[in-house]
């Protein structure tokens, strides 16, 4: 297991992938560290509660032994929780009397949201005061992504631009003798670029550009400001969909399907969009910032480098803010020491070590900015992309899943080419979209009233 010395040396002597270095060397390795400081006879534990993933447990597993060596009157005990059972778990913890100190919590999916609702989440505000925070620390657009009715729920975490990215196989771009785009770009000159590079009768068939539909709920947010609109509007209550805007959105999105066929129908897909990527059978193909992480399964097969997406009618490319949180709990007994953890794991270190470590870093400048990622090509672009883009727009009852599928499904008929974009099949997916947004506020367990 690589230690935290380890992996911070290795960042001052500007590897060039550290995230390789981290993987050969088992630093996401189940078994916990045995190096953990010992801590004082009387130290005061502190649970958190924390989504189980490879990235974010790597993290944790550096950072408790920093912050238990800084503080040795604390003691930290992390508790992982299956992301499928992340709020039900926590639910059952606040419902039981045995909810924690901190709590790991998701803007994008509505975790955050739900969790405060149902009172399980400390507002920071006057915490943040007495310590002298300097919320500058962080993007203004993570900060008031994760503010409700003034009150800041958490401090960001990790953070990224949503769907706000074209990912380039750029050995293929030289073999079509295609200039990389540039970061203005339109939608046409890329329709022109995935023509030129779609090979149907190759083998494997490689296609030009596939959108992000497999999660088209942060696909379409980033797109519908492209053609002048929204999913939703700011209160996260009402489905802006069916209008002019989002009729242009889905006719670009059939053409690139069904008359340029420059994009793979789902029953072309081999395998999944990631699988397609690494494998090069996708010139282009739209992405967060996690996919960047697939560096290490792409290794030397082909060149590839990130661009912004295309702007379309409305002069824009789309983008939108998403924000993984650390929060205090209403729970704790011990505000100011919970505080002290959420804040070693929103510092500048925290959120670079997540971004070496592969995918998405901390929601801040000086994470984005930071030399030691800089020196990755496209983490000039996703720095570029972040430093504008706007907070993004949740539905307002929690049901953020729930309405994630709902499009989702509802879409699927028009990449399959069962239905063609009119405005009958888009009144029909936004009505489905509002009957969820229409129910009462999620909660397990609520059997979907």
């Amino acid at each position: 297991m690589i230690t935290r010395r380890q992996l911070l040396q290795t960042l001052a002597g500007g590897m060039a992938s550290v995230a390789l270095a981290a993987c050969t060397a088992g630093v996401f390795d189940d078994n916990p560290p045995d190096a953990f400081p010992t801590p004082a006879p009387d130290a005061l534990v502190l649970r958190f509660h924390t989504r189980a993933t490879q990235q974010e447990n790597a993290l944790y597993e550096t950072q408790m032994v920093a912050f238990m060596e800084q503080h040795p009157h604390l003691a930290l005990v992390q508790e992982s929780i299956s992301p499928s059972e992340y709020v039900q778990q926590v639910a059952s913890l606040h419902a039981s009397g045995d909810l924690g100190d901190v709590l790991w919590a998701s803007q994008a999916q509505g975790s955050l949201f739900s969790l405060w609702q149902h009172g399980m989440i400390r507002t920071l505000d006057p915490l943040l005061s007495a310590a002298n925070v300097d919320l500058s620390q962080w993007y203004p657009s993570c900060v008031q992504s994760v503010t409700v009715a003034d009150q800041l729920l958490g401090l960001p975490f990790k953070a990224h631009p949503g769907m706000a990215f074209v990912y380039c196989n750029q050995s293929l771009f030289e073999v079509a003798g295609i200039d990389l785009p540039s970061a203005d770009w339109t939608q046409a000159q890329q329709m022109a670029m995935a023509k030129k590079m779609t090979m149907l009768s190759a083998q494997p068939p490689r296609f030009g550009y596939l959108p992000g539909i497999g999660a088209s709920w942060q696909m379409l947010t980033a797109l519908l400001p492209a053609f002048g609109g929204q999913l939703l509007d700011a209160n996260g209550t009402q489905v802006l969909l069916a209008d002019d805007a989002g009729l242009a959105a889905l006719e670009y999105l059939y053409d690139l399907f069904h008359q340029a066929a420059v994009a793979p129908k789902p029953d072309q897909m081999d395998g999944d969009e990631s699988d397609m990527w690494a494998e090069g059978e996708l010139a282009m193909l739209q992405g967060v910032t996690r996919l960047s992480a697939l560096e290490t399964v792409v290794d030397e097969r082909f060149a590839w480098m990130v661009v912004p997406n295309a702007r379309g009618p409305a002069g824009v490319a789309g983008a939108a803010c998403e924000v993984d949180v650390q929060c205090v709990t209403s729970a704790t007994r011990h505000p100011n020491e919970a505080l002290a953890w959420v804040q070693f794991l929103c510092n500048q270190e925290s959120g670079l070590l997540l971004g070496l470590l592969g995918g998405t870093a901390g929601g801040r400048p000086d994470v984005y900015g930071a030399p030691e990622l800089l020196q990755f090509p496209y983490r000039a672009v996703f720095r570029q992309v972040m430093g504008n883009a706007p907070p993004s727009r949740t539905v307002a009852n929690s049901r953020q899943a729930e309405a994630s599928a709902t499009l989702q499904q509802g879409l699927l008929p028009l990449w399959q080419g069962a239905v063609k974009p009119t405005p009958t099949f888009l009144t029909n997916v936004a009505t489905q979209l509002q009957r969820v947004l229409d129910k009462a506020p999620y909660w397990p367990n609520d059997q979907g009233a």
